[in-house]
């Protein structure tokens, strides 16, 4: 879908301009030494451009440049500067030079990233022609599709109606959508109401005469979509109830790669490698504060599920007093939880208490990334609440994944199904450089204490 390429690259296009165009003006205007300028400027720019895609910002969606977008901003900006800072410290420009340079061009970068922003942003609101989409199916997967479409208005598809070819359905109003028609009443819908995606959210495949309703919609130069696509193009996340187990078999089976398999184990064994050597300072610290505050054990495990629905011990860095989980009373994640040692609280926050989790992943129990481990009482219950909430099962869980920064913790069954979506798409597109990039930003929000 066009729609969706064409903006991202007219954004990331620009930033890099922005980026390139603003560290040399200002790299020659303050005479730092020529033989470090097209590294400083590479740097800015390519730290720059990641730090800002992991923060969100090459996905269309509301922006504000006065509230919490600017915030994530200057956040980006300043924690792209540092290595490049540490950078011309080491090559021994005069601090004082360094940081006017680095001031300068995050502010620069800042305001025109701003402006541009802004404008962008407007032009799409109020100058952007709306596309109109028609949902043919108005049951339970078309109003889920048309929640995911009504959610997001930045995306400018504007939805006319139903189409359902269900008497019943005839007067239908959802969300203050009608039903339209049937459709054998396509011909007369699409010119009408000036139609250019028809996305079919049937649960099961659509009759013949259905299919013939829906070809002849074809010469009148209209998108047509499955629903579950067109779902995942905009949410990026797998709608669970329109799936059926086919789906399993063409998505699940296609990612079953060997060369993949290695290069993720090697990978996870990296990582983890890199992520215990970098953390054990900190590690040492929290340690000797548990076991003073009440001379308990430091490290202790959870029985969770793993791949194939096998139970392993889950490593955990004890944060909460001793007891705590007694008389059924599990831990939620709650940082409020006045069971949690108090100075554990940021430890918490921060994901130190899940470290030890690399033991796990050195182990081969666990990936980097990958659904969340759960509780076995939790996954029996969801196994019999949600459909085919077992198949998660069938890769490693992870540290950190694809569910877990988009939705955080939970345990209600609604908020797993949704978890469960965010699951599925990570299986179906999982790759190497994707999984790198999961894993940068879990890492940047539980150090900026927003990973739930």
């Amino acid at each position: 879908m066009k729609i969706f390429s064409k903006s991202v690259y007219v954004l990331l296009f620009t930033d890099m301009l922005i980026f390139l165009f603003s560290s040399l003006f200002l790299y020659q205007k303050i005479s730092l030494p020529d033989e470090y300028k097209w590294l400083t400027v590479a740097g800015l720019t390519l730290i720059g451009l990641y730090v800002l895609f992991l923060k969100g910002y090459y996905k269309i969606r509301t922006y504000n440049f006065f509230l919490k977008d600017s915030y994530l901003l200057i956040e980006g900006l300043v924690l792209s500067a540092m290595p490049v800072c540490i950078m011309l410290l080491m090559f021994h420009v005069q601090n004082r030079t360094v940081f006017k340079f680095l001031l300068s061009e995050t502010a620069l970068v800042f305001l025109l990233i701003s402006l541009f922003r802004t404008l962008f942003y407007w032009h799409r609101k109020h100058i952007k022609p709306d596309t109109n989409v028609l949902i043919i199916g108005a049951g339970e997967i078309g109003k889920l599709m048309a929640d995911e479409i009504l959610k997001r208005p930045v995306l400018k598809f504007n939805l006319k109606g139903f189409v359902d070819n269900d008497a019943n359905k005839a007067n239908l109003v959802y969300r203050g959508i009608n039903v339209l028609g049937k459709t054998a009443d396509l011909h007369k819908i699409i010119p009408e109401y000036n139609i250019k995606i028809i996305i079919v959210a049937i649960r099961h495949e659509p009759d013949y005469q259905t299919l013939m309703d829906i070809s002849e919609c074809v010469p009148q130069g209209v998108s047509i979509w499955k629903m579950p696509s067109f779902y995942e193009k905009i949410a990026f996340k797998i709608p669970v109830q329109s799936i059926t187990p086919d789906w399993f078999m063409y998505n699940f089976t296609s990612t079953q790669r060997p060369v993949y398999d290695v290069l993720k184990r090697i990978y996870d064994i990296i990582a983890a490698s890199i992520i215990l050597t970098v953390t054990m300072p900190v590690l040492l610290i929290i340690a000797i504060g548990v076991k003073l505050h009440d001379g308990g054990p430091i490290i202790y495990t959870q029985p969770r599920i793993g791949k194939g629905g096998k139970p392993f011990k889950l490593y955990k860095i004890r944060t909460m007093c001793m007891n705590a989980d007694k008389a059924g009373m599990v831990d939620k994640g709650n940082t409020e939880d006045e069971r949690v040692i108090p100075f554990c609280k940021w430890v918490r926050k921060a994901r130190f208490d899940e470290i030890p989790q690399m033991i796990n992943i050195l182990k081969g129990e666990m990936s980097i990334v990958g659904p969340r481990a759960e509780f076995e009482d939790f996954v029996r219950k969801y196994e019999k609440e949600i459909p085919f909430y077992n198949r998660r099962h069938w890769i490693k869980p992870g540290w950190t994944g694809w569910a877990q920064i988009n939705q955080g913790h939970c345990v209600q069954v609604d908020d797993i199904t949704e978890k469960l979506r965010y699951d599925f798409y990570y299986i179906k597109k999982r790759n190497i450089f994707w999984e790198i990039s999961i894993l940068l930003k879990a890492v940047g929000l539980a150090l900026s204490g927003r990973h739930s």
